[in-house]
């Protein structure tokens, strides 16, 4: 699986901020050791109101965001009008969560800089370059006039890994990956390396429990930590819909139905696989292979050996629950990498990482709150791992369309962003059969010109569709280029009420 943003893996928004939160306390630290790497003897943040600090980190801050930037800004240039700056913060955004404070300025000889740090996607990225252009108009001398400038002397690229031993069969790392982009600009993402042969859905579910008991252990001690993640497991709902294996001992058959197969093939080889066992074919079918494993496993775990997994039994239920422990296991990070600068209290205040609708979106959130995402995250966790392959042969009926994260990389690198949703439009991208989406965006990269202003992708696709005569495409072969040129210059025309006229005046410089 490829690295992704946390919109791409996370439900709720809860569970994005908690992650971002998590991310913006390791930058921190980091940034903490680059600085004194770089002879500056390390950090010296701001923490109001004692002052005289040069390093200001928006980290968890809350209410108060724009009074301590202000604060900061204040105290290192002295011509400033604090109550001005407070006042146009406030304004920047209707949403205090998405006010344009950003997450680190650094006030040295030298080196006034400052950084954002967003989710590698490209809501994330746009929200972070317009909090960047933000703050570097308020920096100008028509405006507040200081000296600061989005950052290049940090350029951070390193990994956390996230503790974990092997799990659905195959050995995995998870790891948060940080990396400078641009000046003043530093992304981040998820990744999984893993030799599972199928990665698809099932090892996605890896992935959102190991962030999110990585959050927890950031938050509490190890101990109780364990205590946490422990109390979690009985949420999980089991989707095992009738029995595997062999007849009951009143003779009663298992129906050992083809997903309830795979799905209890999968688990015995999540337990093998730590237990240096063989693993088994997960193809579905019950034979001496699968009999043999279930056999293995409450001969050595449940002590009940009836060689069969009833719903709700024992020998599923144990499965599941060896199983959370170890998807878990990356919320054992050692003390020397837990970023400290993240436990202020019981509360995590919001600051809205731009993935997901920030409408319903609340200032904070608790600890009990944080807990209920979680509850509801372990509930659903099984049903993710219950089903067929996880990715249709290449060429058969039912392909997965991949390629939905590098395709809106690739649109946002040419100019074409989006007004809907970002999960509405990756549900668009990647469905090849219903919409035209997929086929639009190729053929609009296959023109291989950055357009000088963006044009939204949803506008281009519902210009072509409404032009008179043109079908409907599913295919890069069906779409008409000279149909898609002229969809492109009126969304272009649209959005910025300019009368370009061509597609070559909406073109930007070779």
């Amino acid at each position: 699986m490829p690295c992704v943003p946390p919109g791409q893996i996370y439900d709720t928004w809860e569970e994005r901020q908690a992650i971002a939160d998590l991310v913006e306390g390791l930058v921190a630290r980091n940034y903490q050791e680059h600085l004194k790497a770089e002879g500056f003897g390390g950090c010296e943040l701001w923490f109001p109101p004692t002052g005289g600090r040069l390093d200001f980190f928006d980290i968890n801050v809350g209410k108060h965001r724009c009074a301590n930037m202000a604060d900061y800004l204040k105290f290192h240039n002295s011509h400033v009008n604090r109550q001005a700056i407070v006042d146009q913060c406030l304004a920047s955004s209707p949403k205090l969560m998405d006010v344009k404070v950003p997450d680190i300025i650094s006030h040295r000889f030298g080196r006034t800089e400052f950084y954002e740090i967003k989710p590698d996607s490209p809501s994330g990225r746009r929200s972070g370059k317009d909090k960047i252009g933000w703050f570097m108009l308020l920096c100008e001398p028509g405006k507040a006039n200081l000296p600061y400038k989005p950052g290049n002397k940090y350029k951070p690229k390193f990994q956390v890994e996230l503790p974990n031993g092997n799990s659905l069969g195959g050995r995995y790392k998870i790891v948060i990956e940080v990396e400078w982009e641009v000046d003043g600009l530093i992304l981040y993402r998820l990744c999984l390396v893993g030799t599972r042969r199928r990665q698809g859905e099932k090892c996605t579910a890896l992935q959102r429990a190991a962030g999110l008991a990585a959050v927890v252990r950031v938050r509490l001690s190890e101990e109780d930590t364990r205590t946490v993640l422990e109390g979690l497991i009985p949420s999980a709902q089991s989707p095992l819909q009738q029995a595997v294996g062999r007849a009951s001992g009143a003779g009663t058959p298992s129906p050992n139905i083809r997903d309830d197969v795979m799905y209890a093939q999968l688990l015995l080889n999540d337990w093998r696989g730590r237990h240096e066992g063989q693993l088994i074919d997960e193809d579905g079918l019950y034979g001496p292979q699968t009999d043999g494993a279930i056999i293995d496993f409450q001969q050595n775990v449940t002590g009940i050996v009836d060689g069969r997994m009833d719903v709700q039994g024992p020998a599923v239920t144990a499965l599941q629950q060896d199983h959370l422990r170890a998807a878990f296991a990356p919320g054992m990070l050692s003390d020397s990498e837990i970023p400290r600068l993240t436990l202020h209290g019981d509360v995590i205040h919001t600051d809205w990482d731009g993935e997901g609708d920030i409408e319903g979106m609340a200032d904070e959130i608790t600890w009990p709150m944080l807990l209920e995402a979680m509850h509801r995250e372990v509930r659903g966790y099984f049903r993710m791992l219950y089903g067929s392959d996880d990715i249709a042969a290449p060429g058969g009926q039912g392909d997965v369309p991949v390629g939905v994260p590098q395709t809106l990389q690739a649109l946002d690198a040419m100019g074409v962003d989006f007004s809907v949703p970002e999960a509405t439009l990756q549900d668009w991208l990647g469905n090849t059969e219903f919409t035209p989406y997929p086929s639009i965006s190729q053929a609009l990269l296959r023109l291989g010109r950055r357009l000088r202003l963006p044009v939204f992708l949803d506008v281009v696709v519902w210009n072509y569709e409404h032009t008179p005569g043109a079908a409907s495409p599913r295919r890069v072969e069906d779409v008409n280029a000279e149909t898609l040129k002229a969809a492109v210059v009126k969304a272009f025309e649209t959005r910025h009420g300019i009368q370009a006229g061509t597609f070559e005046n909406v073109l930007g410089p070779q």
